[in-house]
């Protein structure tokens, strides 16, 4: 079990960094556009409220992606949780067995020495 939270913890990091990756992309093409826009309107898109714009999608779009990967790292972080629980209930387990078995050797023992 431990390894299968260990796997998910990875794949949820794999699939935030693409889920980032892909909101970047999507924000470039979305500002690209904006630009264009701009510029076809008239606007000099290096300068004045129509830079501010810009700025404000840029830091919008960063804005999601941090929020996007804060998500990944606290599912990956719920994961390893997970498995070292998995890990410690397995190991609470075997000793659990291990005391049972040698109490159970320590009373047949009392029995032949009675």
């Amino acid at each position: 079990n431990r390894k299968v939270f260990k796997m998910n913890a990875r794949s949820a990091l794999i699939d935030g960094a693409a889920e980032a990756s892909r909101l970047r992309d999507t924000a470039r093409l979305a500002m690209g556009r904006q630009i264009a826009g701009l510029a076809g309107s008239g606007f000099d898109g290096a300068s004045g409220s129509a830079l501010d714009a810009v700025r404000e999608s840029a830091i919008e779009s960063e804005l999601e992606i941090m929020q996007t990967r804060r998500r990944s790292e606290a599912a990956a972080q719920g994961f390893r949780l997970q498995g070292q629980a998995a890990y410690a209930q397995g190991y609470n387990a075997q000793s659990a067995g291990v005391i049972n078995g040698v109490n159970s050797m320590i009373d047949s023992m009392k029995g032949y020495g009675g």
